[in-house]
């Protein structure tokens, strides 16, 4: 049993080296496919080999971390807006994902001060950050575009989405999650 315990270990350690080589090697220019083992929030995703990929230029409200969060949401306004779109924008990634068979696509572009790879993802032909920003469940972290034409598409998604109210639009009591988290650090 230590033995065949041991095997697995030797596997797991042997598929991330591997699937990071690809990862080096994909770069810019090419989207490498992953199995998802877990999404922990609504622009985050965990692939086989314990990686996280974060979702390149978008931010998608905080989700509840705690019984004592869910109670604290009850009280204050904000804190309830953030949780309900975080947990709604997780749902979406989750339910387009199982969509797919687990499966994504990941074009990375970066890596960041926490270690996670930052990336394009997408679920079949659908780039999740665009879909996300378009049904107003993330916003564009405009400190973190660039020129290319991706980021512009975000833009302009971002843009109807506000214009029409949809989503974290429509809602008085939103806050940007960047601004949530400085306002409740442990998030």
């Amino acid at each position: 049993m230590a033995l065949l315990a041991t095997l697995l270990n030797l596997v797991k350690q042997l598929f991330t080296l591997i699937l990071q080589r690809l990862l080096r090697r994909g770069g810019r220019n090419q989207a490498v496919p992953m199995n998802v083992v877990r999404i922990p929030d609504g622009d985050t995703v965990v692939v086989e080999g314990h990686m996280s990929i974060r979702f390149a230029y978008i931010d998608c409200a905080e989700t509840a971390k705690s019984a004592a969060d869910r109670e604290a949401a009850k009280r204050d306004p904000s804190m309830n807006s953030q949780f309900r779109w975080g947990e709604s924008a997780k749902e979406f990634v989750q339910a387009a994902i199982q969509n797919n068979g687990n499966k994504v696509q990941v074009q990375v572009l970066n890596t960041d001060q926490y270690g996670r790879k930052v990336g394009l993802v997408y679920a079949g032909n659908d780039l999740l950050q665009y879909k996300l920003v378009k049904k107003g469940l993330a916003v564009v972290y405009h400190s973190f575009t660039d020129g290319s034409p991706t980021c512009q598409q975000l833009k302009d998604a971002e843009r109807l989405a506000r214009t029409t109210q949809r989503g974290v639009w429509g809602d008085s009591d939103f806050v940007m999650p960047w601004d949530f988290r400085r306002q409740h650090k442990k998030h």
